[in-house]
């Protein structure tokens, strides 16, 4: 018995160690500043419930999408309350917020603002955050033509959403609209 949990931590070390080896791969840290994220990442996985692993997979994914180093960890840890709190995987949020944040090139440091914005939405009104996150996607091109913010956009997206227009056909429509308007 005693055996068997010293394989689990065995297990889950190994898993970990691999999880920011992906971490490494894919962000410039040097390796004193991947100690202090490996250490980051396990004090936040005490404070929200996401293993080691898994926060670390979330930042393997956040340096692969091009966040800048300073803003990883903040990066993951909002993809990881995204995926707690609602009907978005926080794989699914990182690229969907991480693209749209491209697109309508949203700094680094307002990744939270984002997503308590599409949480708060989608508390508020009768859609989800998974709609409103595919919605916006469609509209952000267009959007950011016309300079809307990132929350017009959600505001349309949650507003579209909510009286049941499909992403697809809401997206076109008002792209249309707004390129006919500019």
């Amino acid at each position: 018995v005693i055996g068997d949990y010293f394989k689990k931590a065995w297990d889950a070390s190994v898993e970990f160690e691999t999880a920011m080896a992906g971490v490494a791969k894919t962000t410039d840290l040097s390796a004193v500043q991947l100690d202090a994220m490996a250490e980051k990442i396990k004090a936040l996985s005490e404070r929200i419930p996401v293993s080691t692993t898994e926060l670390a997979g979330l930042v393997e994914a956040a340096g692969q999408l091009g966040i800048a180093d300073e803003y990883l960890l903040t990066f993951a840890e909002t993809m990881a309350a995204l995926g707690v709190s609602t009907n978005l995987s926080a794989s699914e949020a990182a690229t969907s917020l991480a693209q749209l944040a491209n697109v309508m090139r949203t700094s680094g440091k307002d990744y939270d603002r984002m997503g308590s914005s599409i949480v708060a939405l989608g508390n508020s009104s009768a859609t989800t955050e998974k709609d409103i996150v595919e919605m916006s996607q469609r509209l952000a091109g267009a959007a950011r033509v016309v300079r809307m913010s990132e929350a017009q956009v959600f505001g349309y997206a949650a507003a579209l959403s909510s009286v049941g227009v499909e992403a697809e056909a809401g997206g076109t429509a008002l792209q249309k609209m707004w390129g006919d308007i500019e």
